[in-house]
């Protein structure tokens, strides 16, 4: 009970949130032990944070998977495969509809290619009702590229990035990749209320 209290609570603030709290400004003029000790907590941060967005993923993959929503595309073109869960009605909350959203766009696989890129972008979707506005709550974007020089020639790897956005479109402080992904599973308890299983 205590768990499904901090994730609703997590899920409200994100939705709520009206000003984007500024990172920790990076220390300087440290000492060899200071540094060494900054350097440790930043990488348990770092441990947390990718243990947090792939909790938000594979929850939000799952979700993809059970609830479904089959929609006509919008503005996509044939390089682009977008799918939805079903809406998450909070009207009491801002007539407010919510749902996951995963975009996946990538290049055509063509048999003499030299070059090919794969981007997939996971996010939290708001839709004001009162106003027809859509908005990003929270989203991961991860893009990874292969080459060659010659078409004979076997794929290399290219670049790998993966950039987590809050709903101001600034990279996610760790606190608010943690809150995304309580927000996450406060959102499969809401499902199961919303869009009962017969």
């Amino acid at each position: 009970m205590v768990m499904f209290e901090q994730e609703k609570t997590a899920f409200f603030d994100m939705m709520n949130q009206q000003e984007r709290v500024a990172p920790p400004k990076p220390a300087r003029g440290l000492s060899p032990e200071e540094r060494r000790a900054h350097l440790k907590t930043q990488r348990a941060e770092q441990r947390e944070r990718t243990r947090n967005r792939n909790s938000f993923l594979r929850e939000a993959n799952a979700l993809l998977e059970e609830y479904p929503e089959v929609l006509p595309p919008r503005d996509l073109n044939s390089d682009t495969i977008e799918t939805t869960t079903l809406p998450l009605y909070f009207l009491g909350g801002g007539n407010v509809a919510v749902r996951i959203v995963k975009t996946v766009v990538e290049s055509d696989e063509e048999p003499n290619a030299l070059f090919h890129a794969k981007i997939t972008e996971t996010k939290i979707e708001s839709y004001n009702l009162t106003k027809k506005q859509f908005g990003t709550i929270f989203s991961v974007r991860e893009s990874v590229s292969r080459h060659r020089v010659t078409a004979q020639d076997p794929w290399r790897a290219g670049f790998k990035d993966t950039e987590l956005s809050d709903k101001f479109g600034q990279p996610a402080s760790n606190d608010y990749v943690a809150t995304a992904a309580k927000a996450v599973n406060y959102m499969r308890t809401q499902f199961a209320s919303q869009w009962p299983r017969s």
